[in-house]
């Protein structure tokens, strides 16, 4: 999430919350994958390798039933992204790592207001892509996370990324099969086509 405070810490660059909460879900179920917690089908059906609890989303104790089937990927985005679930999940991560102020409630703002402590947390997306990129390709976790940055409407300029290099090569490395599923749901939201190429 820090790659929506890109070039301010204290204003997000996308401001659609409904937006972020579906791209947030589908990075935490990319996250859920590489963690091995989750397998998904090449039909797109997510089934969880292990029990799900309660803590995994802030004592949410209906992920636990919600998990022990097998569900496509858009059920699994339409469980997550609901009530902004997702964004708050992530946010309290930021928090409880000490680079972000808890969630300010009030009763004349629509949303809440998030801010981060460190504004070098604000680089966090930057400096993984570009120290998870090489001259011949680029890690899948990096391509999947330029696919979320992307699904944000953010681009290089956003990221204030200026290695054409690396923008190439994350351009041209196809997301994995088994991670393809989890970005046709999300573009089965209605999400804003994001720009083709993200050079400045």
């Amino acid at each position: 999430m820090t790659a929506l405070f890109s070039q301010d810490s204290f204003r997000p660059a996308v401001r659609d919350n409904d937006r972020i909460a579906y791209v947030i879900s589908c990075m935490m179920l990319v996250d859920w994958y590489f963690d091995r917690r989750i397998d998904i089908g090449k039909d797109g059906t997510i089934r969880a390798r292990g029990r799900f609890s309660a803590d995994d989303l802030n004592n949410d104790i209906d992920i636990t039933n919600f998990a022990r089937c097998p569900r496509p990927a858009a059920a699994w985005l339409g469980y997550l992204a609901p009530h902004h679930r997702s964004i708050t999940v992530v946010w309290q991560r930021l928090v409880n790592a000490g680079v972000a102020a808890p969630e300010e409630r009030g009763r004349l703002r629509r949303r809440p207001h998030r801010a981060l402590r460190q504004v070098l947390a604000s680089a966090w997306a930057r400096e993984y892509l570009s120290h998870n990129v090489t001259a011949t390709g680029a890690s899948m976790p990096a391509v999947a996370l330029w696919n979320g940055v992307r699904a944000l409407g953010l681009d290089a300029r956003a990221l204030e990324m200026q290695e054409p290099d690396v923008l190439r090569q994350l351009d041209a490395t196809p997301l994995s099969s088994d991670l393809q599923p989890l970005f046709d749901a999300l573009g089965g939201r209605g999400r804003r086509r994001a720009p083709r190429r993200g050079h400045p």
